[in-house]
This record gives C-alpha cells, structure tokens and sequence, in this order.
C-alpha cells in the first residue's frame, strides 16, 4: 500500500503521521498533493504517489478525503492534478488497493482522469476482506 490512509474508513481529518509521510516527497518518486480547509488550516484532503520500483512507469496512489469534503470533487480534482504530475513524470498507469463495496472509490475510478483504461483483479488482504487492485 501506497500510504497509511484508512481506506474504507470514516475520516474527519487527516492524522500527523498521514499528513507527514504524505509530504516526505522527492517530486520524482514519491509525490503528493494535499488540500487544506481556508477556515481552520487543517488538512482536508491528500493523494500521494510513489513509483514502483520494478516498474518506473508505474506508480501507486491513494486518495483520503476527509468525510464533511467528500461528494464536492475534491478527490476528483487531487487524482487530476496528481495525474498530470505523474505523466509529466515519466509514469504512464496507476494501481490502487481498495475495498470492493468502495463505491466512492469505484466511481472515481471511473472518471477519465488518468487519460487510459481500467483494469481489475480480484485479491483479499490479511483480514480477509474482498480487495481490488485496479490500474490505469
């Protein structure tokens, strides 16, 4: 897994330790982008990347927005601005663990953000819960 993001988990804002490895970047394999609340300065949302290292041209990501931000577009807009970054980056597909009920997640997946196809294999995790690993 790309980061410790809670996946599939109510979020209300984004702990110290996520928003610290989200910001340990290098810009070339491992980049972030994050998104704060004007009001209070917290964070509200973050998208991370980190290349694979067998496969430079493959790049892990998560997305964790934080629940009040969520269904405003703002991962949409995090997932679009980290794909850009990405392209311009040399890294041509995404992957992505996610639970398989995550319907936020799955319509997300379904946008044309990354510019190319969708790909999903079936996997588990260690506490047997149904998982996804998809990639464009």
């Amino acid at each position: 897994m790309c980061c410790p993001a809670r996946r599939g988990f109510p979020v209300d804002e984004l702990s110290q330790a996520e928003l610290r490895y989200s910001t340990r970047v290098d810009h070339h394999d491992h980049e972030a982008l994050g998104a704060l609340d004007d009001r209070t300065g917290r964070g509200v949302g973050v998208a991370p990347y980190v290349r694979h290292a067998n496969d430079p041209q493959t790049a892990e990501i998560a997305v964790t927005v934080a629940d009040a931000w969520q269904s405003l577009g703002l991962g949409t807009e995090l997932l679009a601005k980290l794909a850009d970054r990405a392209r311009a980056g040399g890294i041509q597909r995404f992957t992505v663990l996610v639970a398989a009920d995550d319907a936020a997640v799955a319509g997300l997946l379904q946008t044309p953000i990354t510019g190319g196809h969708r790909q999903v294999r079936q996997g588990s995790n260690a506490g047997n819960e149904p998982r996804q690993r998809t990639s464009s």
